[in-house]
């Protein structure tokens, strides 16, 4: 392998000093030393103090007035620089990574030395800040321990020396792929290094460990040296444990550093054979990098501990997943540094453990644990329907009720993550709980915040969806009531007259199919009148049995109005899919020019390609062209992202129906193996690594499980 280490030039460091003295002591006038840089501090480090007081005496001997003559320095110039160059040829004495740690026998020299950096006696500190030099790379790790060390003069020396060292990243050995994620390492942001980081612990058999036992080991940041070990730790837990090849490797590699990092992965290749004892050791390891981050330690982060915690929850579930109190014990360790939800979840972690929940979503305890860390509300809600599926009613119940009592100590937070809890269970077709959930939302808002109000117009609409008229209706009437009590300032996002329009349509919706058709008709006036540009009042006018021709003169002219306003809406918003999708289903409803309104549709599901309700939208939009075939077609794809919504479901069967008495044949069908299985829509998608993105924020409000 090639040399890793080498040296800048010693001129380019400054020599360390005990406060104002250090001038004094190197025989010199204060000040001195800052005149003479290229002789005291190179001499100095590189073991010649004759060398250096030799010069001295001849530059202070050229002095004139505390200024140095130009001729006489010429004349001391060449030796100066011949310092230099003897100097750099020992501080360049060869070392490799073939060679990685000094004998034995070597380090409590090596630790003598160090200790002498910080004697009384100044010229014991030169004699050991040169040996300490003239060693070079066999002196690195107890340098690098000696950093922090309480005495100042001891860890500012060995900083200096240290900085003399430059590793060298790129080994000259290492694989292209390997090459390219350490290529300007130190030049890139720290959430870059963290990627490359990751990506090396995940090249194909681990070409990339050697990569990161160097960053672990010479990394100048005591948490990049940390982030490094994390990487390797994080791409070996039970299900990929350490092969003896890696094992035997980071022994190697790390023998004798004194790095917390490398003893972690010290403690990582014990789990190749002597799990359990490996086991105590890095419970250990995790409690005191956890007492660190608690203590506000900056040389940690979350990030870490976290890691750490995963590593042990996951080989405590493997070693004792038949004991419920070592995996409790495990999940709590894991939740530690995850401050808001170790609070939140701790007093229902027992109950977790001891019903076994894990078993309810077919997985271990480590696999469930990591989802609950991601989203514990999903989780649980996931069990829940799983025992429901079972025919467990009771403990689907008792689960779904912990669910929604969980709530963080934020709480504009907490009606976040209630309100995307509610659309999830929505979309699971887990209407009693969705319905649960969005009251959550409505307590928890604060009045003036626009969630609220989302929250019952989602609650309305899925009621809506599902023929609850009567109950949508009077959700909106709930919301007229208590916007009318809190003013205008409360209506910015959605106005008092607009939720009035919304519900008055809703009980025209209940008194529609000649159930009442003078209050149906009532009603829509009225909604019109409260909101003459909401979309589904002007169709639903549109199509009112018995209107008179002014009645349906007016109507035209407002579709035609709404219509221009929406492609002035379109130029506006040219990335937004809503304006693109309105205009489409209110033309494909009711009349207007429907290459248009396709175009639109089109337009939407490019911004928005895996809507069901873009995708129901295009199907009107062919239905409405007399193309039942590509209507058919379009409105599976619609039903199979969302089967439970009952708008897509009853326009499929016009559709088919269509499709049958033009073609003389059944309708193809949806395919069951297509529809999204029970609980897809309660798991967020992966983490983006590069964005650090959770994927679960469908609603735009930040992702609130990010710690």
């Amino acid at each position: 392998m090639g040399r890793i280490l080498a040296f800048r030039p010693a001129w380019a460091e400054i020599n360390p000093v005990r406060g104002a003295t250090r001038s004094a002591e190197c025989g010199l006038p204060r000040g001195d030393s800052a005149e003479y840089p290229l002789v005291t501090r190179v001499s100095a480090v590189a073991g010649l103090p004759h060398l250096q007081r030799g010069l001295v005496e001849s530059c202070t001997a050229c002095r004139d007035g505390g200024k140095v003559r130009n001729t006489m320095w010429a004349t001391c110039r060449p030796l100066a620089f011949g310092v230099v160059w003897a100097s750099l040829v020992l501080l360049t004495a060869p070392a490799r990574a073939a060679d990685p740690a000094p004998p034995p026998a070597q380090r409590p020299a090596i630790d003598a030395l160090v200790a002498e950096l910080g004697d009384p006696d100044y010229e014991v500190r030169q004699r050991a800040q040169a040996e300490l030099a003239r060693l070079g790379f066999a002196a690195f790790d107890a340098l690098a321990a000696a950093r922090d060390h309480e005495d100042l003069e001891i860890a500012s020396r060995a900083k200096y020396l240290l900085r003399l060292m430059q590793v060298h990243l790129i080994d000259k050995d290492d694989p292209p792929e390997v090459v390219e994620c350490l290529r300007n390492f130190r030049l890139v942001p720290l959430g870059e290094q963290l990627a490359r980081m990751a990506r090396l612990a995940k090249l194909p058999e681990d070409k990339g460990i050697a990569a990161l036992c160097r960053l672990t080991r010479f990394e100048d940041s005591e948490i990049l040296s940390k982030h490094a070990a994390v990487a390797i730790i994080a791409a070996h837990s039970p299900r990929n444990p350490p092969s003896e090849a890696l094992a035997k490797r980071l022994r190697l590699d790390l023998a004798t550093c004194r790095r917390e990092a490398a003893g972690w992965l010290r403690v990582l290749a014990q789990f190749h054979d002597a799990p359990r004892e490996a086991m105590a050791a890095w419970t250990a390891l995790t409690d005191k990098e956890q007492a660190a981050l608690a203590r506000g330690d900056p040389q940690t982060d979350p990030r870490i501990v976290a890691a750490l915690a995963d590593q042990q929850l996951h080989w405590a579930c493997k070693l004792a997943a038949a004991d419920p109190a070592a995996v409790a014990r495990a999940i709590r360790a894991v939740l530690a540094p995850r401050v808001d939800l170790a609070a939140m979840l701790s007093p229902h972690v027992d109950w977790i453990v001891q019903r076994r929940l894990w078993e309810a979503l077919k997985t271990d305890p480590a696999d469930f644990a990591q989802r609950l860390l991601r989203n514990p509300w999903a989780t649980l809600y996931a069990a829940a329907q799983a025992y429901e599926l079972a025919g467990e009613t009771a403990l689907a119940e008792a689960t779904a009720t912990r669910a929604l009592a969980m709530d963080l100590a934020d709480v504009k937070t907490r009606a976040i993550v209630h309100f995307q809890m509610a659309f999830a269970l929505q979309r699971e077709g887990l209407f009693r709980w969705a319905e649960r959930e969005y009251r959550r939302v409505m307590d928890l808002a604060v009045t003036s915040n626009p969630l609220r109000n989302e929250a019952y117009y989602y609650l309305a609409q899925m009621l809506h969806d599902q023929a609850d008229e009567l109950r949508a209706a009077k959700v909106m009437a709930e919301l007229v009531e208590a916007l009318k009590k809190e003013g205008a300032a409360a209506t910015a996002a959605r106005t008092l007259a607009e939720a009035a329009a919304q519900r008055d349509y809703l009980y025209a919706c209940h008194f529609a199919g000649g159930k009442d058709p003078a209050k149906h008709r009532r009603y829509l006036e009225e909604a019109l009148a409260a909101d003459p540009t909401n979309v589904e009042v002007l169709i639903a006018c549109y199509h009112l049995p018995d209107q008179t021709p002014e009645f349906h003169k007016q109507i035209v002219q407002r579709i035609d109005q709404v219509v221009q306003l929406t492609r002035q809406e379109i130029e506006r918003m040219p990335t937004q899919a809503s304006p693109c999708n309105q205009l489409a289903w209110l033309v494909a409803n009711t009349e207007g020019d429907l290459d248009e309104a396709l175009r639109a549709s089109r337009r939407s599901i490019e911004i928005q390609p895996q809507s069901a309700g873009c995708l129901d939208t295009l199907a009107r939009c062919y239905f409405a062209k007399g193309d039942y075939a590509a209507a058919v077609k379009t409105q599976i794809e619609a039903a199979q992202l969302d089967p439970h919504s009952g708008q897509i479901v009853k326009q499929l069967a016009l559709f088919r129906k269509k499709y049958q008495e033009k073609f003389g044949k059944p309708a193809p069908e949806p395919n069951p193996k297509k529809m999204p299985a029970p609980g897809a829509n309660l798991i967020p998608s992966e983490p983006d690594e590069s964005s650090g993105a959770s994927g679960w924020d469908e609603f735009g409000f930040g992702d609130p499980f990010e710690q």
